[in-house]
């Protein structure tokens, strides 16, 4: 996998989605413990998913995020397939399920 794009609006989150077949968002915040021990798991579970690209997006940096994705909470990870929500996990998510989920999509 790539180094993860940072996206810091959401013009550049909505580009991230329409220029990347897959698209794994990581939204996450400062200071939540979950988003800073989940983010090296999923990052390194990536790894073997070459066609994704993931881009981390800060929620406190884009505030928008909330309203156009209904994230309620974070960590949040959404997989778009060609502009398409197709998974979506939140707070306490389970890589080795998430993997099992990503693989008929990739």
């Amino acid at each position: 996998m790539n180094n993860p794009s940072v996206l810091k609006s959401i013009n550049e989150v909505r580009a991230f989605i329409k220029e990347n077949n897959f698209a794994l968002l990581y939204i996450w915040s400062d200071h939540c413990s979950v988003c800073h021990a989940l983010y090296p798991k999923l990052s390194e579970s990536l790894m073997e998913f070459q066609k994704v690209k993931l881009g981390k997006v800060n929620y406190q940096d884009v505030s928008e995020i909330a309203g156009e994705f209904l994230v309620f909470s974070v960590p949040t990870v959404i997989l778009f397939k060609e502009g398409k929500e197709y998974l979506r996990e939140g707070r306490f998510m389970r890589v080795q399920e998430f993997k099992k989920q990503l693989k008929p999509f990739i």
